[in-house]
């Protein structure tokens, strides 16, 4: 049933201008921990608009999604542009803030990622809108692919050039 699983959204987004990534920062977390924007979706919300206003809730940069031509197993998929996402994260979700005594307390939470491109500048408002307490040491930056990579996975992947 539905009461088992939450739907979030997310994107990968860059900007053609800089060659530069998006990504989100806790300046809480110790370690530092940089993510990609990502949320639940609301309601009656189509996942796809979810990752585009997390990604400007969370990251503070309009996006639109872009068109590729990644592998995916919908019908009709191959070799045609889509805005499919290009990853799909699955991992348990507590539905309490407590450990888990019983698959009961443990729901799925499904986090559809997309390709998106970054329309213009940061939002001067950027953090007046946060609502959860997680939230409120978010910040965001731009940053070249290579140290992207690096810090979404604490040194333990690069890019080789050539």
């Amino acid at each position: 049933p539905s009461s088992n699983f939450v739907f979030a959204a997310s994107t990968a987004s860059y900007c053609l201008t800089t060659s530069r990534v998006l990504l989100c920062h806790d300046t809480h977390a110790n370690p530092p921990y940089y993510f990609l924007p990502r949320g639940r979706k609301d309601v009656h919300e189509h996942i796809q608009s979810a990752a585009i206003r997390e990604t400007f809730e969370e990251g503070g940069y309009r996006v639109r999604l872009v068109r590729g031509q990644h592998r995916t197993l919908q019908p009709r998929g191959m070799g045609v542009s889509h805005t499919e996402p290009f990853w799909t994260l699955l991992q348990p979700y507590p539905r309490r803030h407590h450990l888990p005594q019983s698959m009961e307390d443990i729901a799925l939470y499904i986090a559809s990622y997309y390709l998106a491109e970054i329309l213009g500048p940061r939002d001067s408002a950027y953090g007046r809108s946060f609502v959860g307490k997680h939230e409120g040491g978010y910040d965001s930056g731009l940053y070249p692919i290579e140290e992207a990579v690096e810090l979404l996975t604490r040194g333990r992947m690069f890019v080789k050039d050539g």
